[in-house]
C-alpha cells in the first residue's frame, strides 16, 4: 500500500500578488547591470587589497593578481548580493553574508595565480596565496582583530583551496570569528 499525501483544498491556488512579481522581474532585469557597476568598484579596492598583501605577507614570491579574473568575480559577488536583496525584504546584506560571499567568490575563481612554471618551486605560502586573499578580503567586512591563531588561519585556508566553499555556511563561522576574536579598537 503506498502513502499518499493528505490533499489540502486551495494550497495550489496561493499566488503571488501580479503587482509584486511585476516589481520583483522589473529588479531582477536591473540586477545585472547594476551588478556590473559596483562589481568593477569593488574590483579596484580589492587588488589595493592584494597589493598591500602582497607587499606586507609575499615579498620574494612570485604571484601576480589576474584583473579580469577579479573583476569576475566581484561581479558574482554582487549578482549574490544583490539577488539576496531582491528576493528578502532587507535594505542593505548582512556583513557576515557580504564577508562570505566575497570569500567564496574569490575562493573559487582564484584571480590570484603563483608565477612558477615547475610545480616543484612552487611554496606553500604561493599555493595558500589566494586563500589568504580571499579571506583578507572577507575579514574588510568584519569587525574582527587578524591575529588568529596559526591553526585557526591554517583551517581557513585550506577549506578556501580544497573544499566546495558554501556562502551559507561560511557566514555563521564569520559570525563566531567575529565574536571570538573581536576588534578592541573598532574604527
Amino acid at each position: 500500500m503506498a502513502l499518499q499525501a493528505p490533499k489540502e483544498e486551495g494550497l495550489d491556488t496561493i499566488k503571488a500578488s501580479p503587482a509584486y512579481l511585476k516589481q520583483l522581474r522589473a529588479c531582477r532585469k536591473a540586477l545585472p547591470k547594476e551588478a556590473q557597476r559596483c562589481g568593477r568598484e569593488l574590483a579596484e579596492r580589492l587588488s589595493k587589497v592584494f597589493y598591500q598583501m602582497k607587499g606586507a605577507l609575499f615579498q620574494g614570491h612570485g604571484i601576480v593578481l589576474n584583473e579580469a579574473t577579479l573583476v569576475r568575480a566581484s561581479i558574482s559577488f554582487w549578482e549574490d548580493i544583490l539577488r539576496v536583496k531582491a528576493y528578502h525584504p532587507i535594505d542593505r546584506a548582512e556583513k557576515h553574508k557580504k564577508a562570505a560571499y566575497i570569500f567564496k567568490w574569490i575562493a573559487r575563481m582564484r584571480p590570484v595565480k603563483p608565477l612558477v612554471d615547475n610545480p616543484d618551486r612552487l611554496t606553500s605560502a604561493e599555493m595558500n596565496a589566494n586563500a589568504m586573499f580571499a579571506f583578507l578580503c572577507a575579514c574588510g567586512y568584519l569587525n574582527c582583530r587578524r591575529n588568529l591563531d596559526e591553526e585557526e588561519i591554517r583551517r581557513i585556508l585550506y577549506s578556501a583551496t580544497y573544499r566546495d566553499v558554501s556562502a551559507d555556511e561560511w557566514a555563521i563561522i564569520f559570525g563566531y570569528v567575529e565574536l571570538v576574536h573581536p576588534d578592541d579598537n573598532p574604527a
